[in-house]
């Protein structure tokens, strides 16, 4: 995925872990645990310095040389989510592979490769 050029007036998110935000049933209910797309929110590129981005509200300094550690695009909190929704899941279903075929495919595409056969 290609990352944008940053510049003052970009809006960007960044992700907090105490800030939640719960799925609601019809009375207005929060239901189950906090939605992972709920710890992100939404900040602007106010200014720069030689080294930094500022950002938000209060002026979160960003380093210019690598913006995206905390910088997101909506592309890019799309990947993070399915990963976050899937990666359990999946785990789950190769622990049930007995096939080894199959398995030393997954060892492979995973970049496993076992100490002594």
């Amino acid at each position: 995925m290609e990352k944008p050029e940053i510049k003052i007036g970009d809006t960007y998110f960044m992700f907090d872990t105490n800030r939640r935000v719960y799925e609601r049933d019809e009375n207005g209910r929060a239901k189950g645990g906090p939605t992972f797309r709920g710890h992100f929110y939404e900040v602007k590129v106010n200014d720069e310095t030689a080294r930094s981005w500022l950002v938000g509200p209060y002026n979160v300094k960003v380093p210019k040389k690598d913006p995206w550690l905390v910088l997101y695009t909506p592309e890019m909190i799309d990947e993070k989510e399915w990963v976050q929704v899937h990666r359990y899941s999946i785990a789950r279903a190769v622990d049930t592979v007995r096939d080894p075929v199959v398995l030393r495919k997954i060892a492979e595409l995973v970049g496993y490769s076992p100490s002594a056969e």
